[in-house]
């Protein structure tokens, strides 16, 4: 009541007064309701420090809906699982209120009060016969006896995943649930510098949940790239299994400004119709190989042009600043270099464009935003107009499209209108682009 959504912390103030003696009714969800005792908590906020008093009372009505015949729409069923693996007895039922009580061999089961019955992760005690009675004020409805058969978990745990994109943490996930004692031994680890051989101390390794543990470790390299290896890690099944040993898993991170938007750029943005060298770039100056042309120019973005710079994220690069260009397309490459293996890497991009582009790594076209498919030229529009630009989410490209060590980013970047074309010797006449109009990061 009279407080903001999301989360709250005993610092926050009340985002206004209420009117005082007027009590406020609302229904609580009854699924919130457990069998037998319940608590509810209450916490007052004041609206500022100088508020001059602090009041609060509560008065909770309990509203019984009338009880309905219960019937069993869909009966329980003969389940067979693995160890260490959770089966799910789940009973469909029609009328209310209902009160559940789970049995094993006939025997009423501890807690065995809520529908559906999870039992898990099993163990082979855990085989056996079970029913559920359902009950309330009208009548009672009993499942049909179903069997749950356990069979025993052969196969050793295995490595799925290591994240480490933290330069101190690694993230490790296994095929199984692990026993505890054995995953978080930290001298059942070991990291690997694919580089020179080195090895990275490991520091810590906790069970986050029963497939993942969390490494601490000693730094490492930034786009360097790092094998995990474990030994001796054991699932909770009755045999143990124990990971083969020496099992490898390369650490994926995320290297962050592969590309920043304050980059080196060469770039060439025509400015006149039948002025400029080459206002038409052809296909050749998105190529690796391409040999920049000394007319085009350098900078560091982000790239700008707009009566409104202010309303773009970021700050205009040295040599970013753009002109005001009667021309539909400008250019733009950005080198960059990495160190990390392309086998299973990808490479994630955002970018802020005013009004569309089309992307490249190394010639390959990677993506377009606000492009139409099929082909196009210097002359081609964008799909629409972008009043202004939004920061994209990241974009995951194409894998196998970058190399080790340098890689050349190519982007065209084209508006939404073709600008009137004006006679050279009256320049300042030419039309302004839309606001924001030449936005490349």
């Amino acid at each position: 009541m009279n407080m903001g959504s999301g989360s709250i912390s005993y610092a926050d103030w009340a985002p206004g007064t209420t009117t005082e003696n007027v009590y406020w009714v609302t229904n609580l969800p009854s699924s919130a309701l457990i069998r037998g005792t319940n608590v509810l908590a209450v916490e007052v906020h004041q609206v500022n420090a100088t508020s001059s008093d602090i009041v609060f009372g509560m008065a909770v009505n309990v509203v019984y809906p009338s009880p309905t015949l219960l019937a069993i729409n869909e009966d329980l069923e003969n389940l067979t699982i693995e160890e260490t693996k959770t089966a799910v007895f789940d009973l469909g039922l029609s009328g209310e209120p209902a009160y559940y009580q789970w049995y094993k061999d006939g025997s009423p089961l501890a807690g065995g009060t809520k529908n559906p019955l999870r039992v898990g992760p099993a163990v082979p005690a855990d085989a056996g016969n079970y029913y559920v009675i359902v009950t309330n004020a009208i009548n009672s409805v009993t499942s049909s006896v179903v069997s749950l058969t356990v069979f025993a978990d052969t196969n050793a745990p295995v490595l799925v995943d290591a994240s480490g994109d933290s330069l101190t943490n690694v993230m490790v996930s296994y095929s199984e649930l692990v026993l505890p004692s054995t995953a978080t031994n930290a001298a059942n680890y070991k990291i690997t510098n694919t580089v020179n051989g080195g090895t990275i101390a490991i520091t810590r390794a906790v069970l986050v949940d029963g497939t993942n543990v969390n490494l601490t470790t000693a730094a490492r390299g930034a786009g360097t790239n790092y094998i995990l290896v474990v030994s001796n890690v054991k699932d909770i099944s009755t045999a143990q299994n124990t990971i083969i040993p020496n099992s490898r898993f390369p650490i994926s991170s995320l290297f962050k400004g592969a590309v920043s938007i304050g980059a080196a750029y060469n770039f060439y943005q025509p400015q006149y119709q039948f002025f400029d060298p080459q206002p038409d770039q052809g296909t050749a100056w998105k190529e690796y190989t391409f040999e920049v042309p000394a007319y085009w120019s350098s900078g560091f973005g982000g790239f700008l042009f707009s009566d409104h710079p202010y309303e773009v994220p970021y700050t205009v690069g040295p040599g970013g600043n753009l002109g005001n260009s009667e021309l539909i397309t400008s250019y733009y490459r950005s080198p960059f270099t990495t160190q990390v293996s392309p086998g299973g890497a990808q490479l994630l991009l955002s970018y802020f464009v005013d009004d569309g582009a089309i992307f490249y790594l190394n010639g390959v076209e990677v993506h377009r935003f606000n492009m139409r498919p099929g082909s196009y030229d210097y002359l081609t529009t964008t799909l629409a107009v972008i009043g202004d630009g939004v920061m994209s989410d990241p974009v995951a490209l194409p894998e196998g499209t970058f190399r080790l060590g340098t890689n050349i980013f190519a982007i065209e970047l084209h508006q939404a209108t073709q600008l009137t074309t004006t006679p050279l010797w009256r320049p300042r006449s030419i039309s302004k682009p839309d606001r924001s109009s030449w936005v490349l990061s």
